[in-house]
């Protein structure tokens, strides 16, 4: 049983039609690269200790007291990122 969609399609309207797809497709991940590319260049405070507490779960240490030290900065009273980057040293056995 054919689809009532398909019955006058040649095979150059079905190219288009699939290849229009395609296009829609690749603009999607045009489009959702940039704002991760916005989101991963930190802006906010909350994007740095966000980052910083995937490196934590990693086990990169001293990259992730980097980005709460930064997300600190922007914002002195980020409690959070205080906590976690003293998690971090204390992994480290960094006690001072």
């Amino acid at each position: 049983m054919k689809s009532k969609y398909l019955n006058n399609l040649n095979e150059d309207s079905l190219f288009n039609r699939m290849t229009s797809g395609v296009t829609k497709v690749g603009l999607v991940a045009l489009v959702g690269t940039i704002i991760g590319v916005g989101v991963y260049g930190c802006k906010k405070s909350e994007d740095y200790y966000n980052r910083g507490v995937a490196r934590f779960k990693k086990g990169e240490n001293d990259r992730a007291i980097s980005d709460f030290t930064k997300a600190i900065k922007m914002n002195p009273r980020f409690g959070m990122a205080y906590y976690y980057r003293g998690m971090v040293y204390h992994r480290k056995r960094e006690y001072d």
